[in-house]
């Protein structure tokens, strides 16, 4: 697979770079569901740390290449999750306000 640019944007990623994202998404997900704590990130370090990674890059910048796709990745995809998480805390808060205010009322 050819992959082109079009003004500087990948039109058809390597093949690499999916395989990559697709890993870091499984052990992402996996480690979230599975986790009872509020330590999703260094459990999905640890995670990733012993996944079989694919590199993405030329021989010369592969290691960089990789840091910064893996870095972005996560901090997005981290970022999502604590989104998340934040709103289910605040409705699970407003619930408790309109229960207390119920009962006062009643």
């Amino acid at each position: 697979m050819k992959t082109l640019k079009s003004k500087g944007y990948l039109i058809n990623p390597p093949e690499t770079l999916n395989s990559l994202l697709k890993t870091s998404e499984e052990h992402v997900v996996t480690t979230y569901n599975n986790a009872k704590t509020k330590k999703y990130l260094f459990l999905v370090m640890d995670s990733l740390s012993e996944a079989p990674i694919t590199t993405v890059g030329c021989e010369a910048h592969w290691y960089n290449l990789t840091k910064s796709v893996m870095k972005f990745y996560l901090i997005m995809r981290i970022h999502f999750l604590c989104n998340t998480w934040n709103k289910k805390v605040e409705e699970r808060k407003k619930k408790t306000r309109d229960f207390r205010k119920q009962a006062h009322l009643a």
